[in-house]
């Protein structure tokens, strides 16, 4: 048994998945919150966490696996000629793993730094530059704050963009 991707239509992975499931397929569908903004207000939504794809297990010499692509909701399965293509089974267990118990995928950093810490920036247009750690932003970047002409300057960066100084 191997995991492999199915790419589904636009906004069909639910009825994607669930078709699948109905004919006995077992899929991983990861999914993560996503906190969106909207008129001063805060939202939190489950969203896909890679929109128009799904994984499926399969055992290609013993399951008949040419039906998933008239599923419907299911564009295709992805292929490397005629055979269908393998995801490592590593990165499948490496999001299981960051599940919750609702099957929610914790895509937000691990802050490793402390409110008030210097930080070193690595990349992007302040690469080079130190700043100040001053937490998370509402979509879960780090805010970093930036002394510029004498006044505090807040930047949102990517984690993986800043190291301790």
């Amino acid at each position: 048994m191997e995991w492999y991707a199915i790419n589904t239509a636009v906004n069909n992975e639910m009825k994607a998945s669930l078709n699948l499931v109905n004919q006995n397929f077992q899929i991983y569908f990861p999914k993560y919150k996503k906190v969106i903004r909207h008129a001063r207000k805060l939202k939190t939504v489950i969203k896909p966490l890679f929109p128009g794809y799904l994984f499926v297990l399969l055992d290609i010499e013993n399951q008949n696996w040419s039906k998933i692509n008239s599923t419907y909701g299911v564009k295709n399965l992805i292929t490397m000629g005629i055979k269908p293509a393998k995801v490592s089974k590593n990165i499948i267990h490496y999001l299981k793993q960051r599940e919750d118990k609702e099957g929610i995928t914790n895509i937000i950093p691990e802050v490793r730094f402390v409110k008030g810490q210097k930080v070193y920036v690595t990349d992007g247009p302040f690469s080079g530059k130190i700043g100040v750690f001053d937490g998370l932003s509402d979509d879960k970047r780090i805010k970093v704050l930036f002394d510029i002409l004498g006044r505090n300057l807040a930047v949102t960066i990517p984690a993986m963009s800043i190291t301790s100084n």
